[in-house]
């Protein structure tokens, strides 16, 4: 039946990859092409992938952008704000190669971004790569959410300190991609005033709201930019106003450009 798993090879130490398309035959496809490799399960559309993901934690996630119901935009919106699957990989599948829509791709956070028809090996690569990725954040300090996402130590704050920061963290996930994004527009979402905003999150961690927003901007761009070339498309994805001031706020936080980061990395 549609929408349950496909499990040709039943080795448990194989990766789970979840595949939401609404298209039977590209579901088929791809099951085909990648069932040697991974545990294979496909869902129907974006309400159901949400669900899937949910419920199965899988290590890879293939998601067409056009869905009935919830778009692939929105399922990559929804999963990256989940703390069960915020770290799981999601390439995204579309139709159309335009700038805007890899665009689009990335303000939703998407992992990477691939038009179709897509070059199998490279789609294979792309998995390989953030399955590594991934296993590298895992086994590294993944579970302190303020480290990840701020660089700030979890550990030398209280629990309502923690909450307060999280809650921040959960509004920024949502919102860093709008350059419009200022000091009111956080104090609104967290209903209280500017002031107050401005006071507790200068005594939780030094900075200021909007260092902390450029800070949060930063290392997302970090992740993007392992896994895209364009500077200018990851700066306007990240809600920086321009590729030459993003070049320069990465050098001053990470101390080196971007183009060497991604060099080294």
């Amino acid at each position: 039946m549609f929408g349950e798993s496909i499990i040709k090879n039943k080795d448990p130490e194989l990766p789970h990859l979840l595949i939401i398309d609404d298209s039977d035959d590209v579901v088929q496809f791809i099951t085909d092409l990648f069932s040697d490799e991974y545990i294979c399960t496909k869902a129907v559309d974006g309400e159901d992938g949400i669900k899937k993901a949910e419920e199965i934690d899988p290590d890879m996630i293939l998601c067409d952008v056009k869905m009935p119901k919830i778009s692939g935009l929105d399922v990559v919106r929804s999963l990256k704000q989940s703390p069960r699957t915020r770290l799981t990989p999601i390439i995204l599948l579309s139709g159309y190669n335009t700038r805007e829509n890899r665009l689009e791709g990335l303000r939703a956070m998407a992992d990477d971004f691939l038009a179709k028809p897509f070059d199998y090996e490279e789609l294979r690569i792309k998995m390989s790569n953030l399955l590594q990725l991934r296993k590298e954040m895992k086994q590294s300090d993944t579970e302190d959410f303020l480290k990840i996402e701020l660089g700030l130590d979890s550990d030398q704050y209280t629990h309502d300190e923690r909450y307060f920061l999280e809650l921040l963290v959960g509004h920024l996930l949502s919102n860093y991609s709008h350059k419009e994004l200022d000091v009111k527009h956080l104090a609104d979402n967290m209903s209280i005033s500017v002031r107050q905003l401005q006071r507790r999150i200068k005594s939780t961690t030094s900075f200021s709201p909007m260092d902390l927003l450029r800070i949060f901007r930063l290392r997302q761009a970090s992740q993007l930019l392992l896994r895209h070339k364009s500077i200018a498309e990851v700066s306007e994805a990240c809600g920086f106003r321009s590729p030459n001031y993003f070049c320069t706020c990465f050098k001053n936080y990470f101390k080196v450009t971007p183009s060497n980061y991604q060099k080294n990395n």
